[in-house]
């Protein structure tokens, strides 16, 4: 019981032993401290569908048993009308599984030493489990209501579960606030809720797979650390607001076109299978995977390698560990072979497309960069890609400008190409006087001077060239004024991209 309430029903006679069940007319006594006869005729007043309330009351095994017992016909699983059990104390098991609540029920601030099963049970009135408490000192217990039916509106506030709250296979009819959970692990799977569902929860983990949120729903999980939505069914506008420790695990199989997603980390969520990607909505902070750093050593025609800085996906990480022959940094527990099926370049691809989208509409373009990096890395990997486009165009476009996103990369071309063309200008362009295929050797740093001028267009005079070009050096002059602007175009290109809002 909170410190700050005080009940407000008649209590037991034993209130100075610390009682404070509601008083059994004419006894004066809560039900837990009845004479054997007295609880006998106590008990005969209640028969299937009648209104119950024990608040405050003390229930242990064989009480309980003997309550339920009261409220069933032969045969039948026990029915309530209202039931009240406020702040009632539950000192075994809760066993009230398969149990039918026609009317309003009440476990506000109710407490279960050893857990509760409410499996299959049936709600046909409002809920309501506010301050509920489920375990003592350090007793690790569990609340089950595995295929419950709850008809009208139902409110879980403040909760706490030394265990697991499990809500799995459960329907949810009408108004749904699943708030302030303190739970070890939140357990959804497979329930089927009707109308929008507002769920705040600290746990460990949260799963909600094959889940049916039919109007949508709102997971504020500011103290979670885990959550999985495999397969689930987003029917409406849906958020999942979180803090960068909260790990969002899976969203496979789902459809995303309504989802929002705030202040998570998906540097180990899978997307394979998912739909809509493109209209997915990312805001605040938003961390994905990094590829491994540092520098890495290996059996290969290169035996020493780097990989670019980049946001990834946690599909490649685990595509690179299984596939790839430079496995040093991917390799990742959490990203198993029987966890990731159908795991292809190509499949890669489309993710990445729609993540690039979808940062894109979002009018983010540098966060779009990494996922076009990402796209044209499994492009140049896929089978399915073109032979001269994967072997030839791709690998060249990564090398000399990383698929236009890596400036310096272009500039490094640039240099090269004027530093192989002043050489080469210095030794075989320049024709000597008279002649158009003699060559005559001329000074190197005039020759880069000429080589930049080139590029840039300009009309370079320099007193020790000569104005006649041999047949390579005009062969030259032309690749100069076509790859030179083209180096600095893909640099300033790749600049834009990483500043442009």
């Amino acid at each position: 019981m909170r410190s700050d309430t005080f009940p407000a029903w008649a209590i037991c006679s034993h209130q100075a032993e610390g009682c404070l069940g509601i008083q059994i007319e004419p006894f004066g006594r809560c039900l837990a401290h009845l004479e054997p006869e007295e609880l006998e005729a106590a008990l005969e007043r209640y028969h299937p569908g009648a209104d119950i309330d024990i608040s405050g009351t003390r229930i242990d095994a064989r009480l309980l048993g003997m309550l339920l017992a009261a409220f069933c016909e032969k045969g039948e699983d026990p029915t309530f009308g209202d039931a009240r059990f406020r702040q009632t104390h539950f000192a075994s098991i809760a066993k009230f599984g398969a149990t039918k609540f026609l009317g309003d029920v009440y476990f506000v601030e109710a407490r279960f030493d050893r857990g509760a099963r409410f499996g299959a049970a049936l709600f046909q009135g409002n809920v309501r489990f506010g301050h509920a408490q489920f375990g003592r000192d350090n007793y690790v217990v569990d609340a089950r209501f595995g295929g419950a039916h709850f008809c009208r509106d139902v409110r879980f506030g403040d909760v706490k579960v030394s265990g697991s709250l499990i809500l799995s296979h459960c329907q949810f009819d009408q108004g749904i606030h699943l708030g302030s959970f303190h739970v070890r692990d939140l357990n959804l799977d497979e329930a089927h809720y009707n109308a929008h569902v507002v769920v705040e929860a600290t746990a460990r983990r949260l799963t909600a797979r094959k889940t049916v949120f039919q109007e949508g729903a709102t997971l504020r999980l500011d103290g979670v650390e885990q959550c999985a939505l495999d397969q689930a069914v987003l029917g409406g506008p849906s958020a999942i607001f979180g803090h960068p420790r909260c790990k969002v695990t899976s969203l496979r199989d789902t459809d995303l076109g309504q989802l929002v997603l705030a202040d998570v980390d998906l540097s180990s969520c899978q997307f394979s299978g998912s739909h809509s990607l493109d209209k997915l909505r990312l805001e605040g902070r938003i961390k994905f995977g990094r590829t491994p750093s540092g520098l890495h050593l290996g059996m290969h025609w290169i035996p020493i390698w780097w990989w670019t800085r980049r946001q990834i996906l946690a599909e490649e990480a685990a595509w690179r560990s299984q596939m790839s022959r430079k496995k040093a940094g991917w390799c990742d527990p959490r990203h198993s072979a029987d966890k990731l099926v159908d795991l292809s370049a190509e499949r890669l691809v489309t993710l990445y497309r729609s993540f690039r989208k979808a940062r894109e509409d979002g009018k983010d373009e540098p966060g779009a960069a990494d996922f076009y990096y990402g796209e044209m890395e499994m492009r140049r990997k896929a089978n399915s890609t073109p032979w001269v486009e994967r072997r030839i165009v791709l690998p060249l476009y990564w090398l000399v400008a990383g698929y236009g996103l890596r400036s310096s990369r272009a500039l490094v071309a640039l240099t090269a190409l004027i530093a192989v063309g002043g050489l080469t200008l210095s030794r075989y362009g320049f024709a000597a006087k008279g002649h158009v295929y003699t060559a005559d050797v001329k000074p190197l740093w005039d020759s880069f001077l000429y080589a930049v001028g080139c590029i840039l267009s300009l009309d370079v005079k320099i007193n020790n060239l000569s104005e006649n070009l041999t047949r390579w050096g005009q062969g030259l002059r032309f690749l100069l004024r076509i790859a030179g602007p083209l180096f600095l175009g893909m640099a300033a290109l790749a600049i834009r991209s990483r500043v442009k809002r």
